[in-house]
């Protein structure tokens, strides 16, 4: 049995991804069209 805690997917690639993702929120706000908007209209 292996037991890996709660941050076991917090490989490099994984973070990446992450900071990716803020920062293409980010620059999608400062635009206008915000991404991901789960209620419609924003």
């Amino acid at each position: 049995m292996i037991l890996t805690p709660h941050v076991a997917w917090a490989s490099d690639e994984a973070q990446q991804a992450l900071a990716d993702q803020l920062m293409d929120n980010v620059e999608n706000f400062v635009a206008g069209t915000p991404t991901n908007v789960v209620l419609g209209a924003y």
